[in-house]
């Protein structure tokens, strides 16, 4: 399962509290307490809901262990614990069973094999009343568990999936278990962008910043003037700025490609601010969609010996016709002997499929091996923050106009020359305008 062996994936929650203050560093007894007091335990009698959710200790759905010496790991700073849910669904088969064999009963003893009114009525009570028995045996419950790992040290829990159903019912979950006291937020990339600047008072710097256009509108884009990108998946949902995660995934593209595959991060736990050298590679597949939201989506993959697919042509034609990517395989490694194979979803902030490093080979206590696995994992999510961070540096600052002609020539440098059965551009791709510092043009874009 996740964290604990196999392949980890995760989302980010920051835990906060009502007052500002800083949560618990530590997972203390009281903290084990409030999750034992929430383990789902399905009762014998009676009919519970369609869909219940409670705690387990995660080595399985039953695991009601929430000792110290069992979930607790890195000195008592990390939790491991699963959400637990139970649905009580009768199938849609089965329903239209129980229906046709009720009708055919119903029908054989009525008068001339029509039902009346009333006798309608009375069908559908038993139908309900055989739905409710169904139920109550309890045969259609089935159990599911999303582990995550709460990370008190850094005010953060990491949790297995980011569908939105299971990260709502983990938030209220967790309201339930803390009263209030202990709030969770997902983060995004916007959220993400925002914690970061404001550390340094730059919150005002994120509120100014606008999707860059790299490239002119495609063809299709009604408004001939709007040549700002929509970016629909970010400023249609609750965080707006989440479009800096896909500039990002550009940002280490053009990098990677131009520049080499290592850059120097600080890390956010780093006491000395030392910087840590990250070397990167991107590769297995590239999924990316229209930042105009006319041209629709694309999935390129790679054969396992073959190239990276974001070298191919396609991806080039797809960058410079305005696909962003969303969501890109990568190779990480940092200068601790570290390396992590992943997928990483940059407007979301969730990272898929981690193949984490292999313990030393002398390493046989199964105790140490699942805080080895613990620690690597906290440290996959302090690397790409530190990267993240690094971009936001840059993307906040004067130094992006620069490097946003960067990547607009590299796009257009990069995109193999047209065939006959391509689809050309509709206008020369240039240098477009920066929203963020030419009021004019802004002035002028429909929103």
């Amino acid at each position: 399962m996740p964290f604990l062996n196999g392949q980890v994936s995760f989302a980010r929650l920051a835990i906060t509290t009502p007052t500002g203050s800083a949560g618990p560093s530590l997972i203390g007894e009281s903290q084990l307490d409030a999750l034992r007091e929430h383990i789902l335990v399905p009762g014998d009698i009676g009919v519970k809901g369609e869909i219940e959710s409670g705690w387990c200790a995660g080595a399985h759905v039953y695991d009601e262990d929430f000792s110290a010496e069992h979930s607790t790991f890195a000195g008592g700073s990390v939790l491991h614990c699963a959400l637990r849910t139970d649905t009580n669904r009768v199938p849609g088969e089965i329903k239209r069973a129980i229906k046709g064999q009720l009708e055919k009963a119903a029908k054989a003893d009525a008068e001339g094999g029509f039902l009346s009114r009333a006798e309608k009525r009375d069908l559908r009570d038993m139908l309900e009343a055989s739905l409710h028995k169904e139920l109550a045996s309890g045969k259609h419950r089935a159990s599911g568990m999303t582990p995550l790992l709460w990370d008190a040290e850094r005010h953060t829990l990491l949790f297995a999936t980011s569908a939105n159903k299971a990260t709502e019912a983990l938030i209220d979950l967790w309201r339930r278990t803390f009263e209030n006291q202990l709030l969770l937020t997902t983060l995004s990339a916007g959220r993400l962008a925002y914690n970061h600047l404001a550390t340094s008072g730059r919150t005002r710097d994120l509120e100014d910043l606008k999707p860059s256009p790299f490239t002119a509108p495609p063809p299709h884009v009604g408004d001939s003037h709007a040549r700002t990108p929509d970016v629909p998946w970010s400023m249609g949902g609750p965080e707006p700025h989440d479009f800096l995660g896909n500039e990002f995934l550009i940002w280490l593209w053009r990098r990677w490609e131009e520049e080499g595959a290592r850059i120097d991060v600080t890390l956010p736990s780093s006491r000395t601010q030392a910087p840590t050298t990250l070397e990167f590679a991107l590769d297995k597949h590239v999924e990316m969609q229209c930042a105009w939201g006319v041209t629709g989506k694309q999935t390129l993959r790679g054969d396992a010996e073959g190239p990276s697919p974001l070298r191919m042509p396609e991806a080039a034609d797809a960058l410079a016709g305005g696909k962003w990517p969303r969501k890109l395989g990568m190779l990480l490694a940092d200068d601790e002997g570290n390396a992590w194979r992943c997928s990483l979803n940059a407007d979301r902030w969730a990272v898929t499929g981690i193949a984490l490093p292999d313990p030393p080979e002398d390493m046989e206590d199964e105790r140490e091996k699942l805080e080895w696995r613990i620690d690597k994992t906290r440290a996959l999510d302090e690397r790409f923050l530190g990267l993240f961070h690094a971009f936001l540096d840059v993307r906040a600052s004067d130094a992006w106009t620069t490097e946003r002609h960067r990547i607009s020539d590299w796009i257009r440098s990069r995109r193999p020359v047209a065939r006959n059965d391509r689809q050309k551009p509709s206008v020369e791709i240039e240098h477009a305008p920066d929203p963020s510092i030419e009021a004019p043009f802004e002035e002028s874009r429909s929103v």
